[in-house]
């Protein structure tokens, strides 16, 4: 009977440890399927106004035009046609 416990004990031990060292790696290593994943920076997207209508609107939604030297953005081809209408 004492081999027998001995090896039990020995077994039990043997689990004990590898419990233990599987708690320790996830909590100072991290558990990989609970890490999130780096999140892409967020550029503040680029708010244009429509000088027609003054509607403001994001720059790849608008209609644009140049205007001599400087770029004029529009909410719709009506704004943008009034004021090349205007302008011409």
């Amino acid at each position: 009977m004492g081999l027998l416990s001995s090896l039990l004990r020995l077994l039990l031990i043997g689990l004990l440890f590898a419990a233990l060292s599987r708690l320790f790696a996830r909590v100072f290593r991290g558990h990989p399927q609970r890490r999130v994943p780096p999140q892409p920076e967020s550029v503040p997207e680029r708010l244009v106004q429509d000088p027609v209508c003054g509607l403001c609107l994001p720059e790849r939604q608008a209609l644009s035009a140049r205007s001599g030297t400087r770029q004029v953005h529009f909410c719709s081809e009506s704004c943008r046609n009034a004021y090349l209408a205007k302008a011409g």
